[in-house]
């Protein structure tokens, strides 16, 4: 161990010490005398204001009950007409099967009057209910009754 750098920095140390302590007590030591301890002037008192009078309340008038209102028997809902039964506009309905995604993007089916496929009979599609026809065909053209419609996608 070095004894000659320990002294240096031990005396540093020491140093740095006494400079701060010496700065703390002058600041201590200007302070201390600004604020006086007495003071010269007699003290003065503050007279207590005179009670005031207190108010009594006045009674107040009661209010009579009101009266309860009538009630009224609830107004009666008018019966609705049904609408007249309509003659469907086709023949031929759609009797859905199943429905399922088969992967593909064509529309197939087999058009049946009873129980036996016809032909000749106009199927349309449309996107939307009596919206733009999007293709039409004729049934029996690949068979008894069937159709099939390619989806553009």
């Amino acid at each position: 161990m070095n004894w000659k750098s320990l002294r240096r920095r031990l005396a540093l140390g020491i140093a740095i010490g006494m400079t701060l302590l010496a700065c703390r007590t002058s600041d201590v030591l200007t302070t201390a005398n600004q604020t006086p301890t007495r003071v010269a002037a007699r003290a003065t008192f503050t007279p207590l204001p005179s009670p005031t009078p207190t108010i009594v309340p006045t009674a107040t008038r009661t209010r009579a009950p009101t009266a309860r209102p009538t009630t009224r028997p609830p107004t009666a809902i008018p019966a609705t007409a049904l609408p007249a039964a309509t003659a469907p506009p086709f023949k031929y309905k759609a009797v859905n099967v199943k429905c399922e995604h088969s992967g593909q993007s064509f529309i197939q089916g087999t058009v049946y009057e009873g129980s036996s496929p016809v032909n000749g009979k106009l199927v349309v599609m449309s996107f939307a209910l009596d919206g733009p026809i999007a293709d039409k065909q004729e049934t029996g053209q690949s068979g008894d009754g069937f159709f099939s419609m390619i989806v553009n996608a």
